[in-house]
């Protein structure tokens, strides 16, 4: 069902040129998806007076809703918002900290969100502590390090992954937002790689704060993600940027609150927030539902980690002893000494820039490669559209163009 002829019939909007192994960093939508995407832009432009007074809201609140019953939440506690980071951003920047306040983050926090962390450090007086990760790990001993922290400091909040972005790596968000609540510490989840890719269900779920991306592995196209909210932080909570939904915490509100501060934020296009619906509905009717994507992407990952493996001698995959950690993303170790006897890993970022324009202009493919630990990291996403030849031309692809950075370096 799934494959190269599901490719070349439901994402038709493809570069036929185009070997995609990388969905993770920034998703893709079926055609269907990304025509009601356009056909709500135009909608918009139409009568643009029309739709914003009128029509907006009513589309906000539909998408929202049909989001909420996929993670099966109660409606009010979901914000439609940009993305993940923004909605990191939204939660740490509208929380109530103190100065001296201590925030718990993994060694594996992403980038974005780590200096938001930091930016809280600087401008607040927030502390913040490192939970040191080295991946791969078993859940046990990430739950571990994190209760190790809990109990040695007193920790106001912890922002973690549901899952790692790089290496990527699937982390035990369940029962370390449980954790979080055996401790009195405030949860906030990155999300970022979740929804669409494992499963998220508020029934057994239970953070303070929550955030994904829908463009990543939900289909939706950019910008769009989600916020969850416990309910006792929804007067706390604040738009970004502040604008004239601002509303004092101070102060008590209707039930709705969340709509009322989210679903008109400033002047924007919402071409992606009225794509959520149209999403689900393939990924249900098309698809054949969440089941059978997941089954498709994890069975591929592992049948690409296998080719890996051969196809570059002293290459592993990289993977705990509970393979608990890979989704439909596989990390492959890169045999960089079979192809330099003193690889500099400091350089590791000139190295990883150099390939990814090197596959782009002269492959048309891209697989992101970095330095983790020294060692360098080939990270493969898997999707309906692929098939494992996709994975055998970027091997081909990566191999030539290491090659060629070390008869240039």
């Amino acid at each position: 069902m799934f494959g190269h002829r599901f490719k070349e019939k439901h994402f038709t909007h493809f570069d036929p040129k185009l070997v995609p192994v990388n969905h993770g960093a920034y998703g893709a939508a079926p055609t269907c998806v990304v025509d009601k995407y356009f056909s709500e832009l135009r909608r918009d432009f139409s009568n643009t007076d029309r739709y914003l007074n009128k029509e907006q809201r009513q589309v906000y609140e539909h998408s929202r809703d049909e989001m909420a019953k996929v993670l099966k939440c109660d409606p009010k506690n979901l914000a439609l918002i940009a993305n993940a980071t923004t909605g990191v951003n939204i939660v740490l920047r509208s929380f109530p900290f103190s100065k001296g306040d201590k925030i718990a983050m993994p060694s594996t926090t992403f980038s974005s969100c780590a200096s938001t962390v930091k930016f809280l450090e600087e401008y607040s007086g927030v502390e913040f502590l490192i939970v040191d990760l080295e991946l791969p790990m078993a859940d046990v001993d990430v739950l571990s390090a994190f209760r190790h922290v809990f109990e040695t400091h007193a920790i106001r909040l912890a922002l973690f992954d549901a899952v790692v972005s790089f290496p990527a790596a699937k982390m035990p968000y369940v029962e370390l937002a449980q954790l979080c609540r055996d401790f009195d510490v405030v949860s906030v989840v990155d999300g970022a790689h979740s929804a669409g890719l494992v499963p998220v269900d508020f029934s057994v779920f239970k953070p303070d704060f929550y955030t994904s991306n829908l463009h990543k592995w939900f289909y939706v196209p950019r910008p769009s993600g989600v916020l969850y909210v416990d309910p006792k932080y929804h007067n706390t909570v604040q738009p970004m940027p502040i604008g004239h939904t601002y509303y004092s915490p101070k102060e008590q509100h209707g039930e709705d609150l969340l709509l009322e501060k989210f679903s008109y934020v400033s002047s924007s296009v919402f071409g992606g927030v009225a794509s959520v619906p149209a999403a689900i509905e393939f990924r249900k009717n098309v698809c054949g539902g969440e089941t059978a994507i997941s089954e498709y992407c994890f069975s591929l990952a592992r049948k690409v980690g296998d080719l890996v493996v051969k196809k570059w001698p002293g290459s592993y995959v990289m993977e705990n002893k509970d393979s608990t950690q890979s989704t439909a993303m596989i990390n492959i170790v890169f045999p960089i000494h079979n192809y330099v006897s003193n690889f500099d890993f400091s350089s590791g970022q000139a190295f990883s820039d150099y390939l990814k324009i090197a596959l782009l202009d002269q492959y048309n493919t891209l697989a992101p490669i970095q330095v983790y630990k020294n060692k360098v990291i080939v990270r493969f996403s898997c999707q309906v559209y692929n098939e494992l030849s996709d994975y055998e031309y970027a091997c081909e692809a990566i191999h030539k163009t290491v090659q060629s950075f070390f008869q240039k370096h």
